[in-house]
């Protein structure tokens, strides 16, 4: 049995796309796509295009007068370095070569696949979880194993908006007259936002919301209260009222092992967007998939998921073999600052 062959990471990364079909659909893998670069480096551009301007009148045979440019703000960053690893230890190594039966060699080896998987999940929640940081706040903090990084996207400060009262007070609160003044927001600042994304509690409110409710039963004489109401019928009520495509979005991770179940989507959050991709997740070069491109790591290193790098380290004294999961990723805008409008609703 050629042990190495058997967990290459090609072997690994092949078990893992195959399990992708039952892999939950994440928000933010849509709206930022991957984009692959090389290098660690990202620009962060901040700024404002704002509305269009009106062309100068001008005469005939003079000079064009010059129109200042919107100012622009390039930084230079560094992404995000994720990387952690798993271990098969001298003991589990050696029950896999000796084993006989292949019942029992198929459960040791499932559960080694199993636990890389899971590792290069670990890059995919990484990524929503940043994701949703930048469309909750307009900022992307991380705290973890040592490692603190804020990153700022400098959205100007009438994309954060507050309803009049708090939609968690169902009984007085106004969603529809909420939303139509933050489009007038949107559309001042430029924007043509069409859709919206909302933490669970918050379509909850919604959904319980006894102005809404109201205004969708006007013509029913029976108790309001009692009325069955769908999501479906609440989204198109609602897209009727304001032009906004709602998306509840309840998907959760862990932060740690034993840890409890964390939204992605903060509570309390409803945040408007327009048609479309918003920016992209970019993945630079780790220090894995660097040594794979030189040629002379004496370790073997595969790619998934666009920048994901997956390495195999054999370790001679103790024997072991060590599965490096690692990343080099942060997500950006496609439009300078993001045209969207986040909310804290209650």
């Amino acid at each position: 049995m050629d042990f190495e062959e058997l967990i290459s990471p090609e072997s690994l990364i092949a078990y893992y796309v195959k399990s992708a079909a039952s892999q939950t659909n994440y928000l933010g893998e849509g709206l930022f796509p991957r984009k692959k670069q090389v290098g660690l480096n990202i620009d962060m551009i901040t700024g404002r295009a704002g509305l269009p301007v009106v062309l100068a009148a001008s005469v005939f045979d003079a000079n064009a007068p010059i129109r200042d440019r919107i100012s622009i703000e390039t930084t230079k960053t560094k992404m995000m370095f994720f990387r952690e690893r798993m271990v098969i230890g001298e003991e589990l190594r050696q029950n896999i070569l000796l084993a006989k039966n292949n019942t029992v060699l198929e459960a040791y080896l499932k559960q080694i696949f199993d636990d890389t998987a899971n590792l290069i999940k670990g890059a995919r929640v990484v990524n929503e979880r940043m994701a949703m940081q930048l469309l909750s706040s307009g900022k992307i903090k991380i705290e973890d194993n040592g490692v603190k990084k804020d990153y700022d996207f400098r959205l100007n400060k009438n994309q954060f908006v507050k309803p009049v009262v708090s939609w968690s007070d169902t009984e007085n609160s106004t969603p529809i007259k909420d939303i139509k003044n933050w489009l007038k927001v949107a559309k001042g600042l430029g924007f043509n936002l069409t859709r919206a994304i909302c933490s669970s509690d918050v379509w909850g409110n919604l959904m319980d919301n006894k102005s809404l409710r109201e205004n969708m039963l006007v013509s029913t004489i029976v108790n309001k209260e009692s009325i069955d109401i769908s999501d479906a019928d609440m989204r198109a009520f609602l897209k009727k009222k304001t032009g906004i495509d709602i998306v509840e979005y309840s998907e959760v991770y862990k932060e740690k092992l034993d840890g409890p179940a964390v939204p992605f989507l903060p509570n309390g959050t409803f945040t408007l967007i327009p048609d479309g991709t918003l920016g992209n997740s970019n993945f630079g070069t780790t220090p894995e998939e660097a040594d794979l491109m030189t040629g002379k790591s004496s370790a073997s290193t595969a790619i998934v998921d666009t920048g994901v790098a997956v390495t195999n380290l054999i370790i001679p004294h103790p024997v072991n073999v060590q599965t490096i999961v690692s990343a080099v990723t942060l997500p950006s805008f496609n439009s300078i600052g993001g045209d969207i409008i986040i909310a804290k609703v209650g």
